[in-house]
């Protein structure tokens, strides 16, 4: 830029800046100022369609700082620029970069927990899979960090109506317990969204309780082989889930069997028969018995 027409330009602009707010008429032209040309910052990486890039904000910030301090010396000190309004600037200016540099600062360190699990992205691909806990560093606005719960999670799943080997219903309650084991898998498959993730393994839960118990008797998955039969649906699942969201099931549990209630009616029911059945057998006896005596 060339350094008499910028300073007599931004001169130029804070004196209109100060006629309208004092309601004045805009004062002439200041000699030496450039006449018939277009702005020089009318043309650059802002305008147009080009896309704004870092150093135009911080050239952006720079004019803005240097214009407002223009203006704040000009309100304070009359028409003249002094030596205070100078130092005022510079002051403002440095406070602006301060700022800035704090911002890209504080957007450029992020902290990995011993808790979580995270990737690294740039533009949206990943470029570290498994990033290891503690302080790191990345880009702003090129990189982006992705975090996930590395804990044990609980899944608990809703109450499934499944059949036995005999065909006979019964009401299953059971959960599980997972933790994140590939980060870059999980989240391309679930985009690292724990809902979506339990809703995904809660179908597969399903799937392995029904496999299970299909093979299985009533008796035996009530009282025979209950242990054998959590640990093969755990290690089912857990198959299924690395390979396909990139998670570990390390247990499955099974909280309680139950059957449905239309069969509590039929069996409450076939018990009230019978007692009744039993009941009449023994009026019967006893009658025979009474007119026995009588005789």
């Amino acid at each position: 830029f060339k350094k008499g027409n910028f300073a007599a330009g931004i001169n130029a602009g804070v004196d209109a800046m100060i006629a309208k707010v004092q309601g004045d008429d805009l004062p002439p032209p200041v000699k030496g100022a450039s006449k018939g040309k277009s702005s020089e910052f009318g043309h650059g990486p802002m305008s147009g369609k080009n896309a704004p890039s870092f150093g135009g904000l911080v050239v952006g910030l720079i004019v803005a700082g240097s214009v407002l301090s223009a203006f704040v010396s000009r309100l304070t000190s009359g028409f003249l620029v002094g030596a205070g309004g100078f130092l005022l600037g510079w002051l403002f200016l440095g406070l602006s970069m301060g700022v800035l540099l704090a911002i890209v600062a504080w957007n450029s360190i992020y902290i990995v927990y011993q808790t979580e699990k995270a990737v690294l992205l740039q533009f949206g691909k990943i470029q570290n899979p498994d990033v290891k806990p503690g302080l790191h560093f990345k880009v702003p606005l090129m990189n982006q960090v992705r975090k996930f719960d590395g804990r044990l999670l609980t899944l608990e799943s809703p109450i499934q109506r499944i059949l036995t080997k005999e065909k006979k219903a019964v009401m299953v309650d059971a959960y599980a317990k997972w933790r994140v084991a590939d980060a870059e898998h999980f989240y391309t498959a679930t985009s690292g969204i724990r809902q979506i993730a339990d809703d995904r393994l809660s179908q597969r839960l399903i799937t392995a309780l029904a496999n299970q118990f299909g093979t299985r008797t009533l008796h035996e998955v009530v009282s025979g082989e209950r242990d054998l039969l959590m640990a093969d649906i755990t290690k089912s699942l857990n198959g299924m889930a690395q390979k396909e969201l990139g998670i570990e099931v390390v247990d499955v549990r099974v909280k309680a069997i139950d059957l449905p209630k239309e069969v509590y009616r039929s069996v409450f029911d076939r018990m009230s028969s019978e007692r009744e059945r039993e009941a009449r057998e023994h009026r019967a006896k006893g009658r025979e018995l009474a007119e026995g005596i009588r005789a």
